[in-house]
């Protein structure tokens, strides 16, 4: 056994299963595929140490061999293809070009071999010459390098001989190129491989042939055809209905015989048509009507973009796709696939517009429209347009209502007539008495005994034939009516489905939406339905929880979907908040006038809610009244004074002396007014606060000032008779109230007597108070002229003086100064 030479390949293939991959080239031992082991070379190299060679029909040029044609050119169509699987380095689903190797190393003596150049050229031709290695062919060929195992690096790989036996018609290597690695026309159609062994110290080549080949016989005649279809659309995308898509067709003989009966189809595209010149196709060049070798025919085709493209996506996959088959009497059909990308867009815009911009009573209605329009490229289906504010309850169904027992007839023994037709003519004659019982009374006793099952039928089935016909609705108990009393009793629970769905406008009344031009059920491309939503403004929208906030608004959003796209808008409402309280405050006195201490005035106060809003934590005060009380007008007793209730207090004030008094001024328009006052949350919160939302009213009772004092003056002698110089007149000075207003200010004066003094009756605050009466005394000693009268003999003569009072209140009433006399008779005895 040969020791194995030293070095590390990039891929070493010196045991059995081994593989690896170069630029994207597959290298394994053995054969990919199960399958016979045919070997049929195009390509013999032999050379001691180094060697290298290419396929060719033309002057051997470097170690080519050609021992029984086992050198010469092919066909890229001779190039079996195999799809990959997964293993041994190949990807899964790509295609292969596939390519054999057989080493001719002799025996044990040398088996182990180094692969240091691999390059495959595309040529024109087969029969070319002068080629070097990295260059291609000198001259003005085509020289398109499919692979170069020694792109961008020096590589090589390490070949043992012998692993699948040692003969001619068996497979040591197998090297799979992708596919697209490849250009498949006339100008590409022969493949030119170059390989180059031994160049790895140990691994040189010894005298025997190494040969490249395929899996069939090669190199003779081939009928080969091969169709590229492109296509071309306006933007790169078919994204719009209407624009056409442009196809160009070839259909190329890549083989090396004349091919005839050239047919070119393609089933999903329009106008497939050749490209003519002179009544040819613009590739016919001999104008023979055969694909000649290297001919290159020309067709056109179209497609028009359809809704249903643009709706489909393509078919589901993003893209227009269509194959094209090319087919001739000596070939089998090939076929070639474009595609399209098509671009749809999805899109809706909703519109939702209310019939007015504010709002400001309980009651209030808002009537909206919504518009909804197809804004994309694709017809929309399935749309449905729902409004939060839309809540329709339809309860869920349990058992049916069912109607009372079924009276059927009672058949008589022919069973056609009924049992009290006696004549059987069908008629119920005088005398005859039809029969009747329930359906499932099997004993006819009326009473549903036990095995039997009386027949009932919907309460809504008039016709009783057990089908919902049009014209009948069913009924049914609601789901969580368990008792079926139609109540929902505690522990039960009804059961509803919510619906939000907005209302269609459908004014011709045809069951389509007004929208909806074609009657198709799609939201298609330029339509716009319509649909209407109302909304009931309430109480709590107005009352927003008892707050009162500038900029209230009604919000609400309307919503719309469809399979393939959604959208929504929301309408604000303004909500004007109105909170406003009146209080009126009104006084009645039980005698009609209030002029002395104890008259009662009685207020009644109405606390009134003028505003649109609910009024809540309502205080009313009023400090100046006892009692203050409420009789009435919370109707639904929830503590809060809702829109037009009027609430109504009572209370009530006792007239005092100080009220009468009003500090000692007499004002003939004095009146007694106090203040009754209303605040609620709405008028007081720290934010917003709204002054409407509190109140003040008051109430004036005139008080009638009678300021009045009565002086009484009496005068006494000691011994009865005033007749002497020397006698004492003693006088006594009362002041009375007799009105109602305590008087100030009190003076008593009297310029003819002497020594004038208070005695008592005042309680020490110097004011002259309705229940007191204060007490004075003077005296007067009579003078001799007192008698002497001037030297006049009056036999009426007497001593007359006069005390006055005076108050405060008498500089505004006279009826509070008062005066009066006394008179003492003075005795004269001239002798």
């Amino acid at each position: 056994m040969p020791t194995r030479p030293p070095g590390t390949p990039n891929v070493d293939l010196t045991f059995d299963g081994a593989s690896g991959t170069i630029n994207g080239a597959v290298f394994m031992t053995g054969l990919y595929q199960s399958v016979p082991d045919q070997f049929f070379s195009f390509l013999e190299i032999r050379d001691n140490g180094t060697e290298q060679g290419y396929n060719t029909d033309g002057a051997l040029q470097q170690d080519q061999k050609d021992v029984h044609n086992s050198t010469h050119s092919i066909l890229l169509a001779e190039v079996p293809i195999v799809i990959g699987d997964g293993s041994q380095g190949t990807v899964e689903g790509v295609a292969y070009r596939e390519f054999r190797l057989n080493l001719g190393e002799a025996g044990n003596a040398k088996q182990y071999l180094s692969l240091d150049g691999l390059q495959i050229w595309q040529e024109e031709a087969g029969n070319l010459a002068n080629f070097t290695a990295g260059s291609g062919f000198a001259g003005a060929h085509t020289n398109y390098l499919a692979y170069n195992l020694d792109a961008g690096a020096d590589r090589w790989i390490g070949l043992k001989e012998g692993l699948n036996g040692n003969g001619a018609t068996q497979t040591e290597f197998t090297i799979l190129i992708p596919d697209s690695y490849f250009i498949n026309d006339p100008s590409h159609r022969y493949v030119t491989l170059y390989s180059e062994f031994g160049m790895q110290p140990g691994w040189e080549a010894d005298s025997s042939s190494e040969e490249w080949g395929l899996s069939h016989a090669n190199g003779g005649a081939v009928s080969a055809m091969t169709v590229h279809k492109t296509a071309t659309v306006p933007g790169g995308t078919a994204d719009v209905v209407g624009e056409v898509i442009s196809y160009a067709v070839t259909v190329a003989n890549v083989g090396n015989t004349n091919l005839t009966g050239i047919t070119v189809t393609d089933p999903s595209v329009s106008n497939l048509a050749a490209v003519l010149s002179g009544g040819f196709n613009v590739g016919d060049t001999n104008h023979d009507n055969q694909l000649s070798v290297g001919e290159t025919w020309q067709y056109t085709a179209s497609h028009t973009v359809t809704q249903n493209d643009l709706d489909s996506n393509g078919g589901g996959d993003g893209a227009i796709e269509n194959t094209v088959t090319a087919d001739s009497a000596q070939t089998t059909p090939v076929s070639d696939t474009s595609s399209v990308t098509v671009e749809s867009a999805a899109s809706m815009t909703l519109a939702k517009t209310a019939n007015v911009t504010s709002v400001d009573s309980a009651g209030d209605v808002i009537n909206y429209t919504i518009n909804v329009a197809n804004t994309g490229t694709v017809t929309l289906t399935s749309l449905q347009v729902n409004d939060s504010q839309v809540n329709v309850f339809t309860p869920s169904n349990g058992d049916p209502i069912v109607g009372p027992p079924l009276i059927v007839p009672t058949t008589g023994p022919s069973g056609e007539y009924n049992a009290g037709d006696t004549n059987e003519n069908g008629f119920q004659d005088p005398g005859e008495t039809f029969q009747y019982h329930i359906l499932g009374d099997d004993n006819n006793n009326g009473v549903e005994d036990p095995g039997e099952t009386f027949y009932r039928t919907n309460v809504g089935d008039t016709n009783q034939n057990g089908v919902e016909d049009p014209g009948e609705t069913f009924q049914y108990y609601n789901a969580g009516d368990t008792n079926h009393n139609g109540v929902e009793d505690d522990g039960e629970t009804f059961q509803y489905s919510v619906s939000h769905a907005a209302t269609p406008v459908d004014a011709d009344h045809d069951g389509f939406n007004d929208g909806d031009v074609n009657h198709d059920n799609n939201l298609d491309l330029t339509e716009t339905w319509q649909y209407t939503v109302t909304y009931t403004v309430t109480q709590a929208d107005i009352d927003n929880g008892g707050v009162v906030q500038p900029g209230l608004t009604h919000d609400n959003t309307a919503t719309a979907t469809s399979a393939q796209a959604s959208a929504e808008d929301t309408e604000t409402v303004t909500i004007v908040q109105d909170p406003r309280v009146t209080l009126t405050k009104g006084a009645v006195v039980a005698d009609g006038t209030a002029d002395e201490v104890g008259d009662v005035i009685n207020y009644t106060i109405n606390v009134a809610n003028t505003g649109n809003m609910t009024l809540t934590s309502p205080v009313v005060s009023d400090p100046s009244v006892s009692g203050l009380a409420y009789v009435s007008g919370d109707a639904d007793n929830d503590g809060k004074i809702d829109v037009g209730e009027t609430w109504v207090y009572s209370a009530s004030h006792t007239v005092t002396q100080a009220d009468i008094d009003n500090g000692g001024v007499v004002n003939p328009a004095l009146t007694y007014n106090n203040t009754a006052s209303v605040t609620t949350a709405q008028g007081t919160q720290m934010l917003n606060a709204d002054p409407d939302a509190n109140d003040t009213g008051s109430a004036s009772v005139p008080i009638v000032q009678d300021p009045r004092v009565n002086l009484v003056k009496a005068a006494s002698v000691a011994d009865g008779t005033a007749n002497a110089a020397g006698d004492v007149i003693n006088y006594t000075i009362t002041l009375t109230n007799t009105g109602n207003m305590t008087l100030t200010g009190v003076t008593v004066i009297d310029p003819s007597v002497s020594n004038l003094t208070f005695v008592g009756g005042d309680d020490g605050d110097g004011k002259l108070e309705l229940t007191e009466t204060w007490t004075y005394t003077a005296n007067h000693i009579v003078t001799q002229a007192d008698i002497d009268n001037g030297g006049v003999v009056n036999p009426a003569l007497a001593y007359n003086n006069t005390a006055s009072v005076t108050t405060a209140q008498g500089a505004a009433d006279p009826d509070a100064n008062d005066s009066d006399s006394a008179s003492v008779h003075l005795v004269q005895n001239p002798h």
